[in-house]
């Protein structure tokens, strides 16, 4: 009698608790996300001549736009008439200028980039819907709201934050090789002379304490430091205090114009070091603009520990193609380094130490867990046409 009073209590025990977890742990959790098309980057980065005062444009529009009734292209076109500036600047075809007058084109432009625009919204519905799926969320609904807007509705288990964040990765994958240090640094120097007025490229050592001076005779490298080691790299970092002048400087045309056109300046993916006051302190990576391969060959992903390291890794899969491919760039390129670059961030830059057949490869030195299934699912599920931008999330 008494065994089974325990038998009886200890059977109570086990539901109240397999009660509990269930509704707190395990419980599923109802969310809402509305996220919204970024006309202003879309346009920017389909533009034939990004500068400065496009940015200011489109900044202008976004402020202003009632998304709720407001059509982007319709305030953007006014925004380009009050500075006098035809849509065929940035947007125009080199063809059709011959065969029509400058308002003419600017008519078929409005109507090429609205029918653009919507259609990629909905294309952005598709792949979003993907994601959610690889996820591994079962309950949700993903619609189109408005215009520009996307509202997903859905019941996980999951991280909440984690779903958020994967939503608004864009996807873009592309491997590209680094610069020559030797050129690195020449492209460096270009810069900073533009900024100094010295038409001389060289590097004149001054006391780096006496800023004032530094700054003037270095303007560039007073925001970008460099560091040269034994073996010859070349490292540039930034502190995230300046990230946004650097970016300004880099959008200026005078600088534009001293860039070679093969090459592209693109920030590390997080910060890698902490400076001596504690900020963070974003690497420049200083690439190659044209990638050798992107992520339309990649096949499949998974997140696993490397046993060597302990830290979580990126395991990347080529088809055919790529595969073939990748074994030639390794081959060709021993002892260089390639970037791995997600949406224009590099997140992996490893040496070439020898040939990669069998088109498998990895995304390595990655912070966390959570950032590596983000990568992976993001990289699987494909790329966003439409870069979106959260807008709420209850």
């Amino acid at each position: 009698m008494i065994y089974k009073k325990y038998f009886f209590i200890l059977v109570v025990s086990a539901a109240v608790l397999f009660n509990f977890l269930s509704c707190s742990k395990f419980r599923l959790k109802d969310v809402q996300f509305m996220v919204r098309a970024d006309i202003g980057k879309y346009l920017f980065s389909i533009s034939r001549d990004p500068d400065s005062t496009l940015a200011s444009i489109l900044n202008n529009v976004s402020s202003k736009i009632n998304y709720d009734k407001d059509d982007y292209i319709d305030l953007l076109n006014k925004e380009l008439d009050s500075n006098k500036i035809f849509a065929r600047k940035y947007f125009g075809s080199l063809i059709s200028s011959m065969v029509m007058d400058a308002y003419g084109e600017d008519i078929k432009i409005t109507k090429g980039l609205k029918d653009s625009i919507d259609r990629l919204v909905k294309s952005d519905i598709e792949v979003v819907k993907k994601r959610v799926e690889t996820f591994g969320v079962k309950n949700y609904n993903v619609s189109q709201e408005g215009k520009y807007d996307i509202k997903i509705t859905a019941s996980t288990e999951g991280n909440i934050d984690e779903l958020n964040l994967l939503l608004l990765i864009k996807g873009n994958l592309e491997f590209k090789l680094e610069f020559e240090q030797t050129d690195a640094m020449n492209v460096m120097m270009r810069i900073d002379s533009v900024l100094s007025g010295n038409a001389r490229l060289q590097y004149r050592i001054v006391d780096e304490q006496d800023t004032s001076h530094f700054k003037e005779l270095h303007p560039w490298f007073y925001l970008v430091n460099f560091y040269e080691y034994q073996e010859g790299s070349i490292t540039f970092t930034s502190k995230e205090s300046v990230k946004e002048d650097v970016e300004n400087i880099l959008m200026r045309q005078e600088i534009k114009n001293v860039i070679p056109e093969n090459v592209c300046l693109s920030w590390d993916h997080n910060a890698g070091i902490v400076g001596k006051n504690k900020e963070n302190i974003y690497k420049i990576y200083v690439l190659k603009k044209q990638p050798e391969l992107t992520g339309s060959v990649i096949t499949h992903t998974v997140c696993e520990i490397d046993e060597a390291t302990n830290a979580p890794i990126v395991a990347i899969e080529m088809n055919k193609e790529g595969a073939d491919r990748w074994a030639k760039i390794t081959e060709e390129n021993v002892n260089k380094r390639v970037a791995i670059v997600l949406d224009d961030k590099v997140v992996s830059c490893p040496i070439i130490r020898s040939k990669i057949t069998g088109g498998k490869t990895e995304i390595a030195l990655l912070s966390s867990w959570s950032e590596a299934n983000e990568i992976a699912v993001a990289i699987k599920a494909g790329v966003l046409p439409m870069p979106l931008v959260l807008v709420s999330q209850h």
